[in-house]
């Protein structure tokens, strides 16, 4: 009498995904029927165990062999979560506001300055920029997975806050306070830029629109005398933000 042996099964198993972007935290964990007798593992990453420990994310295969030699494959996805992903805006007010997307929410926040990156300045989305210096922002997921914004610097009196994407230019403002007009000069040329005048609550003052300028008179006009922001756009990139005074 030829005995047909049982297909060899699993009656229960645990998949942890992995736990950051690109990771190799995943693992998966097998528990065999009763009736197989002495079971051996092979895993497809080469563990050799019930349990298979650091795995990246994709279809991860187990055969599993019982004392007569009689095998049997299964298979098991391990995920992973998308990366983490942060953006910095800069307001007219000094204002750096990060928005954290991807990962695993919910997700805390350490703004940092470069020249002393051990510190944390902030744990809110939102930070208020208090003096000269190139600021970013660690964001952190609830997997522990981080990421790290890019950089946004400010130096008053200069170039305002300034995204280091921004178009390269040595943007010089004079004078400034100032009583009657102001001049901007960009340094060399610009095809097109657009300069946006606010106050202090964000409210729009003036636009004013140029092409093929290196500088760029603004007069006080009818405007009171008080602390205003300008928005300057070249060639199409919000490159950076101007404190003005007018005395």
């Amino acid at each position: 009498t030829i005995t047909s042996m049982p297909m060899l099964e699993i009656t229960y198993h645990t998949v942890s995904d992995v736990l950051c972007n690109g990771g190799s935290t995943g693992e998966v964990m097998v528990v065999p029927s009763v009736d197989v007798v002495s079971p051996t593992y092979s895993w497809s990453n080469g563990s050799n165990t019930s349990t298979a420990s650091n795995l990246q994310e994709g279809t991860h295969v187990l055969t599993m062999t019982d004392i007569n030699g009689c095998d049997q494959d299964f298979s098991y996805t391990v995920n992973e979560p998308s990366a983490v992903v942060v953006n910095v805006t800069a307001t007219q007010t000094y204002i750096l506001n990060a928005n954290a997307s991807g990962g695993t929410p919910p997700y805390s926040y350490s703004w940092r300055e470069q020249s002393n990156s051990n510190t944390s300045l902030g744990s809110q989305a939102t930070y208020t920029v208090g003096s000269n210096g190139t600021y970013y922002v660690v964001v952190t997921d609830d997997n522990g997975c981080e990421e790290t914004s890019q950089v946004t610097t400010y130096n008053e009196g200069t170039t305002g806050l300034v995204n280091a994407s921004a178009t390269n230019i040595e943007l010089n403002i004079y004078p400034n306070p100032f009583k009657d007009a102001t001049t901007v000069d960009f340094g060399r040329v610009i095809k097109e830029a657009t300069i946006t005048v606010v106050d202090v609550y964000g409210k729009l003052i003036e636009t004013h629109k140029l092409e093929n300028q290196d500088t760029y008179i603004i007069k006080r006009n009818t405007k009171a005398s008080g602390v205003y922001f300008m928005e300057i756009e070249i060639e199409g990139e919000k490159s950076m933000i101007q404190k003005l005074i007018i005395e």
